[in-house]
């Protein structure tokens, strides 16, 4: 070829790809190559050359790793706090075998953010799994993945991590790594219909007094949130105040200034009652709401709560050292207390005794009337018990009553329970029992007997007419006994034939 002029020379090269990438299944990547010419020793020229290859290409063989996958809720429907069932889908579309497939789920929860905005919170984290194995062209393989719900709303699940290893061909690398992104999400509908749970309260101090005010705690918890937590107190268990409590520490739903419980823990919350007047009986419960409109009712399974203000008839027996057969007499130091407790404990206790002026349990039992002595006697330790307690009464107490019927009974906050070996002295007028625990005591007895004495009949006519007769037998055998004396003065016989044999004697004979 002559200088100056130019040639057309037509190259094959082939070229081996080292890497295939896949990024989300969309992108693609390049094939290049350099391909060297030598006309003689001292010219030479050298060129690249590069290709663009979408990955899927159907018109290159082994160029489709395609894989497809479905998330789906069978039931989407659930009761908060449930497992629901998500099924993972995986679908080889392409033309070529896929392995070591994994993925990873979540769940994004209606739980509130308590320090800022509602944003949705993962409620139970993430779910990975890996199939080692080989899922052929045209296959499936489904995976079945529990969801843990903890609220009422609605449970998005997608995949936020799905990968798989492909083996291109005329790759010098055995797999690639490729991920994707599922095709669908699954929703799950948890509904809510229960209402927040509530721990039993307790009140500070043990034994107020009519100055003090008296802190009441609970701890409350919901998954759904907490919308109010109220205390409602009451003297008489008829009209009730209602005021709310604020939780210990303070988290706010989604600015909207309703005090809350924490996400997944139960919060404290408290409130103070003022003073209230000497030897009252203080009864309280907690009702609480969600923020779906479930309310709940703490009420000690509908006896209420309660504490008694010292003063009254009233008194407290602070730290009682452990001991056998200790008498509390609340007499001694209140007139008003007619309570006497012989008290047998292994642990040091503060026991309170107040004598209440009306029935704060339930009605008397059938057949019984109250003599109107209403004792409650509390301690600031649950144990079990070795006591008699012993009740004094007055004689106009027992007025109208059967004495050897008085017996004292405990209220278990639905019927009022006799005590165990029951004892009455009517000389010194008290009745006593046996107890294994503190309670509400009453003493009931049945009334006396009202049937009259019995009074004289007045005669009926019938009992006269045999009078009478009576009467007329006996004047005719007066008169029939003159007449035979006449007789017998005139030598007569007798009415009667004479016997051939002596009378026959009735009873014993008798020895003179």
């Amino acid at each position: 070829m002559a200088p100056g002029t130019s040639q057309t020379v037509n190259f094959t090269a082939t070229a081996m790809v080292p890497t295939i990438d896949f990024f989300s299944g969309v992108s693609s990547y390049y094939l290049s190559g350099t391909v060297s010419y030598n006309q003689s020793s001292t010219n030479s020229f050298q060129t690249s050359f590069s290709q663009t290859v979408p990955i899927y290409d159907p018109t290159i063989t082994g160029f489709n790793p395609s894989l497809r996958i479905v998330i789906s809720a069978p039931t989407p429907q659930t009761s908060a706090g449930a497992t629901d069932l998500v099924i993972v889908t995986a679908t080889n579309t392409g033309s070529s075998n896929v392995t070591n497939f994994s993925y990873n789920l979540q769940a994004y929860s209606p739980l509130f953010n308590p320090t800022g905005p509602s944003v949705a919170e993962t409620s139970y984290g993430g779910y990975s799994a890996a199939w080692p194995y080989n899922l052929t062209a045209g296959h499936s393989l489904n995976f079945r993945v529990g969801i843990q719900t903890r609220a009422g709303g609605s449970y998005p699940v997608y995949g936020s991590y799905i990968s798989y290893q492909y083996s291109p061909p005329g790759s010098t690398t055995s797999n690639q790594n490729t991920q994707i992104s599922a095709s669908s999400a699954a929703l799950i509908t948890a509904t809510d219909t229960t209402p927040p749970t509530v721990s039993t309260p307790w009140s500070s101090p043990f034994a107020p007094t009519s100055s003090d005010q008296v802190h009441v705690w609970t701890q409350v918890y919901d998954g759904s949130g907490v919308s109010s937590v109220n205390l409602e107190y009451s003297t008489d268990r008829l009209t009730w105040t209602s005021v709310p409590m604020t939780p210990l520490f303070g988290s706010y739903a989604k600015g909207q200034n309703v005090p809350v419980q924490q996400p997944f823990f139960g919060d404290i919350y408290n409130v103070t009652i003022p003073p209230i007047g000497p030897g009252a009986a203080v009864f309280y419960r907690v009702r609480a709401t969600d923020s779906l409109g479930n309310s709940g009712l703490q009420d000690n399974n509908g006896n209420d709560y309660v504490y008694f203000i010292q003063g009254g008839n009233s008194w407290l027996f602070p730290n009682q050292a452990p001991g056998t057969n200790m008498l509390l007499n609340g007499t001694q130091y209140v007139p008003g207390i007619k309570t006497a407790v012989f008290l047998n404990v292994s642990t040091p206790i503060a026991v309170q005794v107040i004598q209440l002026g009306s029935n704060s349990g339930g009605t008397p039992p059938a057949g019984l009337s109250a003599l109107g002595i209403y004792t409650q006697v509390n301690a600031n330790i649950s144990v079990t018990l070795n006591a008699r307690v012993r009740f004094y009464y007055t004689p106009s107490q027992i007025q109208g009553l059967n004495t050897s019927t008085i017996a004292p009974y405990y209220w278990n906050g639905a019927s009022w329970i006799p005590l165990s070996n029951v004892a009455v002295n009517t000389n010194q007028n008290y009745v006593e029992g046996t107890v294994n625990h503190f309670s509400l005591f009453a003493v009931f007895a049945k009334q006396a007997s009202t049937q009259p004495p019995p009074t004289t009949q007045p005669y009926s006519q019938t009992t006269l007419l045999y009078i009478g007769l009576v009467g007329a037998i006996a004047a005719i055998a007066i008169v029939g006994g003159i007449l035979l004396a006449k007789k017998r003065k005139r030598g007569t016989t007798n009415f009667v034939p004479t016997p051939t044999s002596p009378p026959a004697v009735f009873g014993s004979p008798s020895s003179r």
